[in-house]
This record gives C-alpha cells, sequence and structure tokens, in this order.
C-alpha cells in the first residue's frame, strides 16, 4: 500500500483520509475537498454526530468529484493531547480499514490538526510507524486446500 503525506491531487485514485483535532473546523485542502463534495464532508460529520473525538471515523463511500473511492475522517481527541501513540493508533486503524478494501493508495490530509505538538514529520514518522507493519498480509504463508 502507498501512503502519502506530500501535496494530494485530488485526481488521485485511492482512499483519501482527514485528520481532525476535536472541535477544529474543516480548513485548507480539507475544506477544498469538502467545497469539492458539494458540502458532503460537512453534512456527514452533522449526521454522524462527529466531533474529531479520539477513536472515532466517518467514512464517505464512492463520494462524487474527486477522484479518491473514499474519504476518511478520522478523530485525534483534543488538539493538546495529540501524541506519538494518538497518531501511531491512528495509523494503523486507518491501514487496517483500508486494507480490508480494493484500494491501494492511501493520502493524509493533516490539515485539520489544530497546534499540534508534534512537527509535521515527527507526526508522519509516528503515522507510518504503525501504518507499515499493519499493512503487511501474511498470504504468502497460508495453506492451500
Amino acid at each position: 500500500m502507498n501512503i502519502t503525506f506530500a501535496d494530494i491531487s485530488l485526481a488521485k485514485p485511492g482512499a483519501l483520509a482527514v485528520l481532525v483535532t476535536e472541535g477544529a473546523a474543516l480548513q485548507g485542502v480539507a475544506a477544498d475537498i469538502d467545497g469539492k463534495l458539494g458540502g458532503a464532508l460537512k453534512r456527514a460529520v452533522k449526521a454522524a454526530g462527529f466531533t474529531g473525538k479520539s477513536g472515532t471515523y466517518v467514512e464517505l463511500v464512492g463520494p462524487q468529484g474527486i477522484g479518491a473511492s473514499r474519504v476518511l475522517l478520522a478523530g485525534l481527541g483534543k488538539s493538546a493531547a495529540v501524541s506519538s501513540a494518538g497518531l501511531e493508533k491512528v495509523g494503523g486503524e486507518l491501514v487496517g480499514r483500508i486494507g480490508k478494501t480494493k484500494d491501494t493508495a492511501l493520502a493524509i490530509v493533516s490539515a485539520c490538526i489544530a497546534a499540534p505538538k508534534l512537527p509535521p514529520a515527527d507526526a508522519a514518522a509516528r503515522f507510518g510507524l504503525a501504518a507499515n507493519p499493519r499493512s503487511h498480509r501474511f498470504a504468502n504463508y497460508n495453506t492451500k486446500k
């Protein structure tokens, strides 16, 4: 699975995850995504009662207006409490969720993380630390019947 933190193109196929801290508004790239989706992210947030609380997720499948096959919002909790361990947990969870789909790529948007304690490079490293082992599949070792 390819995981990117670089500038994203909304025309690329694969999954798109938006990391959100509790109470943060959709801003930057996330607001652009919502605009291209005709406000679908804001409607999904409202319908699901999503606040960005740690461990909460909202998933839009087959969105119209962008090339991504799905958009996931991942809650990180309160911005003052965003930690390395929290990012590792979210990284593993997102890759686990995407691993159950046909998607082979995941782009991460971190524009909605309000005042993170970690520099962006450290946050990406922590996310990837859990994402890499979670993406491994042991299919080669299964016994054939």
